[in-house]
């Protein structure tokens, strides 16, 4: 490194010898190196460790780049020197200056952490910027690895700290939704025991219990009940929604055919769609399809998704119910279409959403929890599917079930997997004789060894 190369940057030398001599011998070898030194000197031990450690607080490092030290000093030697040097926490390149040369010497004083030794016969200003320049290289590299190091750690506590407040911050999250959940079912039942005694009392009244009600009055009675079966809906939507989050619905997964799903829907759609002027129409497969479902479950999330087709379809449209096999045969797809009003592209996953109302109402299953399709979502991901929605506003939406498809079992009560287990084996069975008979029929040919070389 010449000086030109160095630029603005100075080297700040120290030069710790008793010898005058050979401290101004020291000063003429810097000046020959072309480097741009500061040169500052110590006599013995102690005034260059006071110059080196400083006081309390003190960074070494402000003071001194690099100190050439004699290996012979007054009252102790420059190994004593470096030694305590390296215990008081500097890490400042030392050079040695010594008048030995010999191996054991230059052992030792590597081992104590010096930079490297010059003996003073060989003191050249040459091999000085040699020595200067590679001892400034190797402190700046371990000082740039120390800083590497502290800011790992530094990252690495960072993240561990990260890590448990976001572990924290999960587990009262968990709390608030388990205590929300909690209070939901809690308030449910205690709204839902009233509700439905109101209703008990009001069909008694429509029976004449404990009286005959006066004609007029009927029409008040069929408004209180309906009022009564509205605010029962929400209340067991709330409810049903609190049950799914709390983790409490169970599901009776089995094989169940697509079209006994159709059908025990169809007969609730049709009157609807009737009263709507609507047409409604099943779809059925080319042929028939099994799916892994919780059948009540699975005519839920059904029953909900014809009625809000239904619900926002206006006169003289059509519903209809297809199925047809998914992603190759692994999956059954329940199609719900219909041509009401449409969802915005931008609205579609937020219809599924717990308490959104859309303007569209899609999301008003119950009229107005905003639960219906949340609870769908929720009950068909629980039978290890999926719902999903598409749609193009002003010419309706189509909402689509997808459930696993169940094996199938032939007469004998094989599935379809144990049969290509079965045929894979036995596939198998015939390659290995058929590759026994061809060996066999090798050894017993006399020409078996040439034509198997």
């Amino acid at each position: 490194m010449t000086e030109a190369e160095a630029g603005e940057e100075r080297l700040r030398v120290l030069v710790v010898d008793d010898d005058a001599v050979d401290r101004m011998a020291v000063r003429r070898a810097l000046r020959g190196t072309g480097l741009a030194v500061d040169v500052s000197e110590a006599e013995d031990g102690d005034g260059a460790l006071r110059q080196l450690l400083g006081g309390p607080g003190d960074d070494p490092r402000d003071a001194t780049d690099c100190v050439l030290l004699d290996f012979q000093l007054p009252g102790a030697t420059g190994l004593d020197v470096l030694q305590a040097l390296r215990a008081g926490g500097s890490d400042v390149p030392v050079v040695m200056l010594t008048g030995q040369s010999d191996p054991e010497t230059a052992v030792a004083l590597i081992k104590a952490g010096a930079a490297d030794f010059i003996p003073k016969a060989s003191l050249t200003a040459d091999r000085l910027a040699r020595v200067l320049t590679s001892a400034m290289r190797v402190q700046r590299a371990e000082r740039a690895r120390q800083s590497a190091e502290a800011a790992t750690r530094r990252a690495l506590l960072a993240a561990e700290a990260a890590q448990h407040e976001a572990e924290d911050a999960r587990e009262r999250a968990e709390e608030a939704n388990k205590a929300k959940s909690e209070f939901l079912a809690m308030m449910s039942h205690e709204l839902r025991t009233p509700l439905n005694a109101i209703g008990g009392y009001v069909q008694l009244m429509q029976l004449g219990v404990p009286e005959p009600v006066p004609h007029a009055h009927l029409d008040y009675l069929d408004r209180l009940k309906r009022s009564q079966q509205h605010l029962l809906g929400l209340i067991n939507s709330v409810l049903n929604y609190a049950k799914l989050e709390a983790g409490r619905v169970e599901f009776a997964v089995e094989p169940v055919l697509v079209g006994d799903l159709a059908a025990s829907v169809e007969a609730m759609v049709t009157p609807l769609a009737a009263t709507k002027e609507l047409s409604y129409e099943w779809q059925p497969p080319p042929r028939p399809l099994v799916a892994l479902a919780d059948p009540e479950k699975a005519a839920q999330i059904l029953l909900n998704l014809l009625s809000n087709a239904v619900k926002f379809t206006p006169p003289g449209g059509h519903v209809t119910l297809a199925a047809n096999e998914a992603d190759g045969g692994e999956r059954v797809a329940l199609h719900v279409r219909d041509t009401g009003v449409g969802i915005p592209a931008e609205k579609l996953e937020t219809v599924f959403d717990p308490f959104v109302q859309l303007d569209t109402g899609y999301a008003r299953t119950q009229e107005g929890t905003g639960l219906g399709l949340a609870i769908s979502r929720d009950l068909a991901r629980g039978m290890g599917g999926e719902l999903s929605a598409t749609s193009e506003v002003g010419r309706g939406a189509t909402f689509t079930l997808t459930l696993r498809t169940a094996p199938r079992v032939d007469e004998d009560g094989e599935s379809d997997a144990d049969r290509r287990a079965r045929e894979d084996r036995r596939a198998g069975d015939e390659d290995r004789r058929s590759h026994e008979d061809r060996r066999g029929h090798l050894d017993a040919d006399p020409t078996s060894e040439y034509l198997a070389g």
